[in-house]
């Protein structure tokens, strides 16, 4: 039992080459009882986008430490900054390292000769049909796969004594999008149309197609248009279109077969290259009809119909959901009737600590350091825990604990099964908020499907973060209108709201309250004297000294500039008299031990509310506040003595 650990590294999960691929690693993966590690996700061309940057974030969560080997479906990374800072990243590590479709120098290659394949295409348009003129659509400047093919498109062009021009080329990104965008641009030209073109892949010559279309323009009577990868959709398409055939299940693999030899010492090759062949429809002109009847296409459509409308129902239902909740524990009780859909073995949520919420409260000083820098840092690394938001198996949740995020996965995780987790971001827009982990996910599961599926939960958390956030700053401010700057205490609108509720309180369990006024001595000396500082000092050392001296359940307010009020439960009278004493002490400590070139004292009285009287909480303030003045005439006349 080895158990060997594989990362693999891709990205456009809506696409079918996506899910083809995986599903050949990882056959191979578990036939040779390997773990594979997925870090997938939907990150496009344009890495300026924030949406992009939030993608592509996953690929740094990776902990390299951890594994034997890596693949890299290098083809699907179609965005150059990141492919460079990816395989960067992985080289730095002594384990073999695969990459597919891209070769780059220290790792071993599979893929297929994109070359001849493209140049059989184009000979075919040109020595078949006999086209006298062909454009190209090309994929991003740049990419490898795309440089070959258009190279092929360029020698072939030359060896026919045709010129090769710029105008006859566009670039793409291998999206249907950019098929559209194409034809826009070949029937706006000048020079008009050529009798046929060729493109890097089936998404753009789709495109096309249905461009041309818009303008009356039919394929192929009017123009020829062919294709690259030979998709399921680009067989079926109307017309069906030429192509050529990639074995991306067969060369996913083969190239998982290939770094497992590495991996084990066995013997293996550093070049793999999967010949192809062109499948020559009625795109180009062929009229062959191959692939499916038009029986099993109706059967096929109308099956892949019901599958897609019953899954677009259930994610639709899903967002609607997921939108209403205000809680996570309200999302994830939602969230728990559409887990079944992915027909995966187990899922995690996990999140940065900061999204969640901390549980000693937004007051933690750690919290909020952290929180300070999460929400300054608009482009932020996954932290060093993770929090598991949810964790989901057999039907149920479970507690899983927080874990250090090196380790990727919860403790719960730990064992030598071997397993396949697919890792995927969460985030809104360019913030990291942490990712989902899906256990022995069904690659044969609708590629857009689970990408709709990944939106509804990361919308759904960003939402709910949000509203914490908002929560969690009103409650700050509501704070800061019921608390004195100074000290902290509650100001006089903070006394207003907890001494009604304290007296409701009182009255309503048959409690004893206490009402203690304490107004500290001669603050006016001490401003005149010694300055407003001091005079600050003073009155928060009054406050430091009540909070210390109070019992828990105690509230303790600066009612005005120099007088406060303790209001407390079940006090008696000689306990009363303790708290004085307590107060009085913890006064001259703070004299002793600061050694202040003034005496800081209070004059308090008190007021007990008995149980089952009738006293106003007015009028009981107000005897506190008579018994405060004897105390301070006495204090006063001692003073003139």
């Amino acid at each position: 039992m080895n158990n060997e650990k594989i990362a693999v590294f891709i990205s456009g999960r809506d696409g079918e080459s996506w899910k083809v691929i995986l599903e050949g690693i990882q056959q191979k993966a578990k036939e040779e009882n390997c773990s594979l590690s997925i870090f997938s996700c939907a990150g496009s061309l344009d890495i300026s986008r924030k949406f992009d940057v939030g993608e592509f974030n996953i690929f740094r969560l990776a902990n390299m430490d951890m594994y034997d080997g890596i693949i890299i479906v290098s083809c699907t990374i179609i965005c150059k900054e990141v492919e460079k800072e990816l395989f960067e990243a992985v080289k730095k590590y002594p384990i073999p390292i695969i990459s597919m479709e891209i070769e780059e120098e220290g790792m071993a290659f599979a893929g297929i000769d994109n070359y001849d394949a493209m140049r059989d295409m184009i000979e075919h348009l040109l020595d078949f049909h006999k086209y006298e003129s062909l454009g190209f659509i090309a994929g991003p400047r740049g990419n490898q796969e795309s440089v070959r093919r258009l190279n092929a498109y360029e020698d072939v062009l030359k060896e026919h004594g045709m010129e090769v021009r710029e105008e006859d080329i566009f670039y793409g990104n291998y999206g249907f999008q950019s098929g559209l965008d194409a034809a826009e641009y070949f029937v706006s030209r000048k020079s008009g149309l050529p009798r046929a073109i060729a493109s890097s892949n089936d998404e753009m010559a789709m495109g096309l197609i249905r461009g041309f279309e818009k303008h009356g323009i039919k394929v192929p009577r009017d123009i020829a248009v062919t294709g690259f990868d030979d998709i399921a959709d680009a067989a079926n398409f109307e017309p069906r279109i030429s192509s050529v055939m990639r074995p991306r299940k067969e060369l996913g693999a083969l190239l998982c077969e290939n770094l497992i030899r590495k991996i084990r010492k066995e013997d293996s090759m550093d070049k793999i290259v999967c010949k192809t062949k062109p499948v020559f429809r009625e795109s180009c002109g062929c009229w062959i009809r191959c692939g499916k009847s038009f029986k099993e296409f109706r059967h096929d459509y109308f099956v892949n119909r019901e599958t897609n409308f019953s899954n677009s129902a259930i994610l639709n239902e899903m967002t609607e959901k997921l939108t209403d909740c205000d809680t996570f524990n309200e999302m994830l009780e939602n969230l728990k009737d559409y887990i079944p859909f992915l027909r995966c073995g187990g899922l995690y949520l996990c999140v940065s600590p900061e999204v969640k919420g901390h549980p000693n409260g937004i007051d933690s000083p750690d919290f909020m350091r952290r929180l300070k820098k999460y929400e300054k840092d608009v482009i932020v690394a996954y932290p060093e825990r993770m929090t598991v938001l949810a964790a989901f198996k057999d039907g149920s949740y479970f507690e899983a604990d927080d874990f250090d995020t090196k380790q990727l996965l919860p403790d719960c995780e730990k064992g030598e099964e071997a397993k396949t987790y697919l890792f995927s971001p969460i985030h809104f827009q360019d913030r990291c908020l942490g990712y989902t982990i899906i256990v022995n996910p069904d690659f044969e599961m609708n590629g857009q499907s689970f990408y709709q599926w990944l939106m509804n939960v990361n919308i759904s958390i960003e939402n709910i973060r949000r509203k914490n956030a908002m929560n969690d700053a009103l409650q700050r401010l509501e704070e800061m209108y019921i608390r004195d700057g100074l000290t902290n205490l509650y100001n006089r609108f903070g006394f207003e709201r907890y001494s009604k509720e304290i007296y409701r309180k009182c009255k309503n369990e048959k409690r004893a309250m206490l009402i203690l006024f304490a107004d500290l001595n001669r603050l006016k000396h001490i401003n005149d004297d010694f300055g407003h500082e001091n005079g600050d000092i003073a009155i928060k050392t009054i406050a430091k000294v009540l909070i210390e001296s109070k019992m828990d359940e105690d509230v303790c307010t600066r009612f005005g500039g120099d007088e406060f009020i303790l209001m407390g439960y079940d006090y008696t009278a000689s306990k009363a008299e303790e708290l004085i004493k307590k107060v009085e002490e913890g006064l001259q400590s703070a004299n002793t031990h600061n050694n202040y070139p003034y005496s800081i004292s209070a004059s308090m009285g008190y007021y007990i509310i008995e149980s089952g009287s009738e006293i106003s909480l007015k009028d009981a303030i107000d005897m506190a506040d008579h018994h405060m003045y004897q105390a301070k005439k006495q204090y006063m006349e001692q003073l003139k003595k």
